[in-house]
């Protein structure tokens, strides 16, 4: 199937095999019916709307009837996938998550959402993923058992809400009752507040911008140098080829890719100091420092606003569940899981005793 990241830049640029998820999803026996839009080169182009893309246009929201314009902004970058999975056209879908792209989107869209530890997206070893190579010890062999009473029941884990920075205000009334609700009606041992000590270091300083924009720039060369030839006879084989691409097609602000195209790798020690610095903020000081404190399994919080930061910058598990819906457009929005590394069973788990305590999701009105 043609894969563009929505540009016409990469348009007629054969792939030369499926991804790794996808064929063993499809050895396993998985029908997979097409592939969603998204926010451009996942939200990687430039001051571009959540959901648009060149190719694809503004994904609109189920839920919110008049879509974007009437405030349904479906959040990205993996718009489509939420979208078409909340409009009923599957039963699930994949998305790619750097910070936010799966959380948001299935947030806005009432779904359960799982951005994995960076490694265990697919269960098994990819050989072109070096980030697979780490997971095998921690793989699980049958991850549904974790949706079983005898794992799902709250009360087996603490909780902890991490509320300086994550809760812009105290008046978040439907997340800080259900707060209320696991402490007294399902006896869970709720930490408030459990707060980050690197929660405001981390949102003030640029450490994260660093590293995706040089991680784009050193990734999306080798992804290109892997194509085949593009039908205009020509290989897109450079970073500076693809951008002049980009630069034809639309007046949208291109600064993102342009900065991604002046960075010096992953080598440099800019790079090598932004990475020690995410690592610090997101892990040392921030989940690991509040979950070993109080020694509890989780963090709760709500699922925008930041959540993602943490998680994405050291590629530790984050899940959403569906929460509740705003009362004048109707946009859903999740409560977020935030477990340590590699503990994908205790995600699973907790997901799966929120989805039996909370209301269940609703279907959008239009569609029923």
């Amino acid at each position: 199937m043609s894969t563009t990241a929505g540009s016409y830049a990469l348009l007629g640029m054969p792939v030369p095999r499926d991804a790794a998820v996808s064929a063993k999803l499809r050895a396993a026996g998985a029908i997979i019916i097409g592939k969603a839009s998204l926010s451009e080169f996942a939200n990687w182009k430039g001051n571009i709307t959540n959901g648009w893309s060149a190719r694809g246009g503004q994904t609109q929201s189920a839920y919110v009837i008049g879509g974007f314009a009437a405030g349904g902004d479906p959040c990205g970058s993996s718009s489509g996938s939420g979208v078409g999975v909340s409009a009923g056209f599957a039963a699930a879908a994949l998305g790619s998550e750097t910070d936010g792209s799966i959380i948001c989107p299935s947030s806005r869209a009432a779904l359960f959402g799982i951005k994995p530890t960076v490694g265990l997206t697919i269960a098994g070893v990819d050989e072109r993923g070096n980030a697979t190579t780490y997971a095998g010890p921690y793989i699980q062999k049958n991850y549904t058992q974790f949706t079983l009473p005898q794992y799902t029941n709250l009360s087996l884990f603490g909780f902890g809400i991490p509320r300086k920075v994550f809760f812009p205000d105290d008046e978040d009334a439907l997340h800080n009752s259900t707060i209320l609700d696991l402490s007294s009606k399902f006896g869970v041992f709720v930490q408030d507040p459990a707060d980050f000590p690197s929660a405001e270091e981390f949102f003030a300083g640029d450490s994260e911008t660093v590293v995706l924009s040089m991680d784009f720039r050193v990734d999306l060369q080798t992804y290109l140098e892997g194509l085949g030839n593009a039908t205009d006879g020509g290989p897109a084989s450079t970073i500076i080829m693809l951008l002049s691409r980009c630069l034809k097609e639309s007046a949208v602000r291109r600064e993102t890719n342009i900065l991604s195209v002046m960075t010096m790798g992953k080598s440099s020690a800019e790079y090598l100091q932004a990475r020690a610095t995410t690592f610090r903020l997101g892990a040392t000081e921030g989940i690991d420092a509040v979950l070993d404190k109080y020694q509890l399994d989780a963090l709760l919080l709500p699922a925008e606003d930041g959540a993602t930061g943490p998680a994405a910058v050291v590629g530790y598990p984050i899940g959403t569940v569906p929460l509740g819906y705003d009362s004048a457009s109707g946009q859903p929005f999740g409560l977020a899981v935030l477990v340590r590394k590699w503990d994908e069973k205790t995600l699973i788990s907790i997901m799966a005793g929120l989805e039996a305590a909370l209301p269940p999701r609703k279907v959008p009105s239009q569609l029923v």
